[in-house]
Formats: C-alpha cells, structure tokens, sequence
C-alpha cells in the first residue's frame, strides 16, 4: 500500500503518462480523496500545456535548448567570477601601490646617504654593531663589520651617521680605559 506522501511525491516529479496502469501509485490516486483531487488537477494542467506548447513551436530540439540553458547559467556563472577576481586584484595592487608609495615617502634619496668606516677603540665589532644600530632608521641604512677586521662601516643619513658614532663614542668613554699615551699597560687581577 503506497501512503499519501509517496503518492504526492510520485506525481510532482513525474508526468501522468509516465505512471503505469495498475501500479501502486495508480491505484492510490484512484481510492484516495486528496490525492485524487491533485492527479486530476495535474491531468488537466498538461492537458492544457500540451497545445500551447505545440503552438509556441521552437525552433531549436529541446536538447540544444537544455544545453543553452546549462551553458548560460555557466557562462554568467563565469562573468561574476571574473568580475569579482578582477575586483580582488585591482584592490591587491591598490594595496600593494600604496605601500610602494609609503616606503618611498620614508626613504632617503640615495644622493643622502653618507658612508663612514669606524675603527672602535675597545669595543668588539659585534658590540659596536649593535649600539649604532638603532639609530640608523632611514631606508638604505645599514651597518657591517669588516671581516676579520676590527673596524665597522656605517651608512645612512648624515644625522644618523652622526648620532650613532657618538652613542658609540659616548659608550666607550664610558666603558673603555685607554692608557694615556707612553703610559704602560697593567693587566688587571683576575685577567
């Protein structure tokens, strides 16, 4: 015994035509109230249909038509895509313009940076490396260490070339004890 539901489900998804004679779904639209009531409804709507669709007569097979509609829906599928990755990039670039135009508007011209060689006085080239180094901001500044050399090059903008040699200079009179000159060294306890 098929249920209402079945019987409903049966005559949305297929035509009338298609539902043999006899079979369950039949027999429960024919001894059913409400489900009698909708396959009667259903028969006259293709009833109906049937004649206008004969008299719209198309041009095209119904599978070319089918295919326009798949590929139709395909394509303005695609154009949105398109759409919005074009809206993605142009919004990266924007991004990335930007930027560009952020660090150029930070960094020095080239004709600004200064180049200096500092030979410290007791300080490692590593220690002095990382005391001139914060002060050196400005784009195309750099510090390095002479290999295998006691010495440290210094490049950026003048003021800051400036300001690091004297942190530098600052710190070694503070913590570096040089013999005045013809004076001899004492090695220290402990030493």
């Amino acid at each position: 015994m098929t249920t209402c539901a079945e019987c409903l489900t049966a005559l949305s998804t297929m035509r009338l035509s298609e539902i043999g004679r006899g079979s369950p779904i039949e027999q429960h639209y024919s001894t059913c109230e409400n489900c009698s009531r909708v396959a009667a409804d259903l028969q006259y709507a293709e009833h109906k249909l049937a004649p206008a669709l004969s008299e719209l007569g198309s041009a095209m097979p119904p599978s070319v038509v089918a295919e326009e509609a798949i590929t139709g829906a395909e394509k303005v599928r695609r154009k949105n895509t398109a759409k919005w990755f074009r809206r993605a990039l142009a919004a990266v670039a924007g991004v990335i313009l930007s930027t560009y135009i952020m660090d150029n508007r930070n960094a020095a011209p080239k004709s600004d940076l200064v180049t200096q060689m500092v030979i410290p006085k007791c300080t490692n080239p590593d220690d002095a490396m990382a005391i001139v180094t914060p002060f050196l901001n400005s784009k195309g500044s750099a510090v390095y260490k002479g290999v295998n050399a006691k010495f440290i090059t210094i490049r950026g903008v003048h003021r800051e070339v400036e300001t690091a040699i004297s942190r530098l200079d600052e710190y070694e009179s503070k913590f570096c004890t040089l013999p005045e000159p013809g004076q001899p060294v004492i090695p220290s306890a402990g030493k």
